[in-house]
């Protein structure tokens, strides 16, 4: 398609200086919402809604009594963890290598590596006790200890006391490094270095990967736990029905997904992770990508349901006093879950040992995880305390000679995999597009992304007025539902005078940003739109604007998975997505101006940076909308597929979106009834594409095929919003 050059439009109006998102004439919440600040709006109505769904399942729990009840339960809560993590993998030869061994006075360490999936390399350390006449001789129980988020991974010193303690104590360990630690990075730079310094960033930007194509970074993280299993079962050192799992932080996490995940486990005990999704969410909210299922607490899945489902073999919940998950939860949880086990007549099966310490697999942990393991294990019930011991030093663990087991020994990474799996599914998508009708092809598209169209106008109110040079400026509350409040502007032509289409101009960042050019003295979109006869509403979606998140991070997981990740997961989690509740945001600020006194049928929207997916997603349901204009939107779902450090895309994801659809499909979808602007496309991690890139990606998503006639593709100068004036129609033209 032929690029195309705009004529900017700039109006003689002169900006205050320094002119910012909470600073008059802009300004409309005063700063708070329903007496909560309004950074806070989104997060206390995520989390509102999150205490009633939880408070629906405690109703359900509560009530059960009989096996048949609690089993059915179980079986419930392990298809749908299952299934929301979309599913597991087939098993594959381990090809497993022992590359090493470290001898000790009575037990030795080998080294050992083993493939979790084809070319996907596990390093671990196997402890194996000396036969002596304390411990007997083989077969013996094994404990297997997934890692917590330690960079050195099974080397950190708390997981190799766990070990030794265990192995001197006759029980055969293994202890692997999970993706993202120790020796299985899985993004390193030329020269075989980590790119990013955090497991819990890796696992989150690996997770957004996986989001899309309606799979979870827990399912790497489970399969590796599972086939890890696989590998202790080909030791004739090891007795296959005495099997436990312990595991601390991240390792609890992962201690508690896997007694979910496979049923071989004959004991188990999380450290420093149970506690309840309430308090979790009530206190350091959500954490990394692996502890944030699809949906889970609007499927009435809690922390209580990871002990619940293990009932009624042997579970010990290790806690911390000074731990920043939650005591409370924790023994909140722990209740709950004694009364399922007795329920099974087993209370005595299920036990929690608090230390009056802080977060880590401290010793008094480690001791009571000891004994427990013993006392289920191997039929001791004592008191037994950790022996002295000898560590490794980390490169006597090193399974490979640089520690990077990717660049040592090539293979594939989790991004490796993602990739294929979007190349698998690229050509399904561009036939579904193709070959299905319009109206069921979107009927997917709603299903999978939860929107939902308001079916009405939202409750309104105007709060004032205000004066930007020569621009009178309404404010505007919009409720589109209990608990939010979305600020907006109104702002109409002098004198009453439409030549052009009533305009929703929305931007990612905020609404003020409509008002500023480039330069300090440089009018906005909005006042070039104005001037040109289209009254237009400035929206700020919720978390946006006046509504932006100000009390998230901002470090390393903030900038590659987005400063809004912690609201993202609860989205995720209560079934209430970001892009879809922003989505509907923009459809109720649609309503509002379909029924403002004196405007005509037919609105465009504007979506700015992020809200480009959100307008095309908005355009896709409401006939109202007869153009879009997308600035500085990212091209497709599949560049996130393909960047590893992409950037900030948690909140613009659809789980399972890519199964279906891509932007670019959607583009299309919309086009096909109205007319769509694309201007200045970006790339995964907010770069700006030229043109013939941003066209490659409309070629690749759908090959063969001519861009829509009403689909402009280009690259302007949108200064002043010239590219905007120019492009919209008049409310005759179409």
């Amino acid at each position: 398609m032929r690029k195309q050059t705009m004529q900017v439009v700039v109006m003689s109006v002169v900006l205050p200086a320094a002119l910012t998102a909470g600073a008059e004439p802009l300004q409309v919440l005063n700063g708070a919402v329903n007496d909560v600040p309004a950074g806070e709006m989104l997060h206390e109505h995520l989390v509102d809604l999150a205490r009633g769904q939880l408070a629906e399942r405690a109703a359900e729990v509560v009530e059960l009594a009989s096996p048949e009840a609690l089993r059915e339960r179980q079986r419930y809560v392990r298809e749908t963890i299952i299934a929301s993590i979309g599913g597991l993998p087939d098993k594959t030869p381990l090809a497993p290598e022992v590359v090493g061994t470290i001898e000790r006075d009575d037990y030795r360490i080998e080294k050992v590596i083993y493939q979790s999936r084809p070319d996907h390399h596990v390093t671990a350390a196997l402890y194996l006790p000396t036969p002596r006449p304390a411990i007997g001789d083989p077969p013996y129980p094994a404990v297997l200890v997934p890692c917590g988020h330690s960079p050195i991974g099974k080397a950190a010193e708390a997981y190799q006391q766990a070990c030794i303690g265990l192995v001197k104590h006759g029980f055969v360990v293994l202890c692997y490094d999970p993706i993202s630690q120790g020796e299985r990075r899985q993004v390193l730079d030329a020269d075989g270095k980590p790119q990013l310094k955090a497991s819990t960033t890796e696992h989150t930007v690996i997770g957004v990967q996986c989001l899309l194509l309606g799979t979870h970074v827990a399912q790497y993280r489970i399969a590796d736990g599972i086939r890890s299993v696989d590998y202790l079962l080909t030791r004739p050192e090891v007795d296959p029905a005495r099997i436990g799992v312990t595991g601390n932080s991240g390792g609890g996490t992962m201690t508690a997904y896997l007694v979910v995940a496979d049923e071989r486990f004959a004991c188990a005990a999380p450290s420093c992770y149970i506690t309840s999704f309430r308090r979790l969410f009530e206190t350091i909210g959500p954490q990394d990508g692996e502890q944030n299922f699809t949906g889970a607490v609007a499927s009435g899945i809690d922390h209580a349901d990871f002990l619940e489902v293990f009932a009624p073999k042997p579970m010990l919940v290790c806690a911390a006093t000074k731990d920043f998950f939650d005591i409370q939860g924790t023994w909140d949880t722990f209740r709950e879950a004694k009364r399922f086990y007795a329920a099974f007549g087993h209370s005595e099966r299920i036990d929690l040992v608090e230390a009056n310490d802080g977060h880590g697999f401290s010793a008094p942990r480690r001791t009571a995880m000891l004994r427990w393991m013993r006392r289920w294990l191997q039929r001791h019930d004592d008191a037994v305390v950790e022996p002295v011991m000898t560590l490794a030093e980390p490169a006597e663990l090193q399974c490979t000679p640089t520690g990077e087991v990717l660049h040592d020994l090539g293979g594939k990474s989790t991004f490796d995999f993602n990739r294929e799996h979007e190349q698998r599914l690229l050509p399904k998508r561009a036939a579904r597009f193709k070959d299905d009708g319009s109206a069921s092809w979107l009927e997917r598209v709603k299903t999978l992304t939860g929107i939902n169209p308001p079916q009405a106008a939202p409750a309104s109110r105007e709060v004032g007025t205000s004066r930007l040079g020569d621009l009178t400026i309404q404010k505007v509350e919009l409720r589109p539902e209990s608990g939010i409040v979305l600020p907006a502007l109104w702002c109409a032509p002098a004198g009453g005078t439409q030549a052009g289409r009533p305009v929703v101009y929305v931007d990612a960042r905020g609404k003020s940003a409509g008002f500023l050019g480039n330069a300090e003295d440089t009018p906005g979109a909005v006042q070039a739109l104005v001037a040109a006869g289209h009254p237009v509403l400035a929206v700020d979606v919720r978390g946006w604007g006046e509504t932006d998140v100000k009390t998230l991070s901002y470090g390393e997981l903030g900038r590659y998975a987005g400063k809004e990740w912690q609201h993202a997961f609860l989205g995720l989690h209560t079934g209430r997505s970001l892009l879809a509740t922003r989505t509907e945001d923009v459809l109720s600020a649609v309503a509002h101006v379909s029924t403002r006194p004196g405007v005509e049928p037919g609105v465009a929207v504007i979506g700015v940076g992020a809200a480009g997916p959100i307008a095309l997603h908005a355009a896709a349901f409401d006939p109202r909308i007869k153009e879009v204009i997308v600035d500085g939107g990212l091209v497709s779902w599949s560049a996130i597929l393909h960047e590893p450090l992409a950037e900030a895309q948690l909140p613009s994801v659809v789980v399972g979106g890519l199964t279906h659809y891509d932007l670019p499909l959607l583009a299309r979808h919309v086009a096909s009834t109205r007319k769509l602007t694309l201007l200045n496309l970006t790339d995964a991690r907010g770069k700006q594409l030229d043109f013939d890139a941003a066209r490659q990606e409309f070629d690749r998503a759908l090959p063969d095929e001519e861009l829509p006639n009403q689909l402009t593709l280009n690259v302007a100068d949108t200064t002043g919003g010239g590219p905007y004036v120019e492009t919209l129609g008049s409310n005759g033209a179409r």
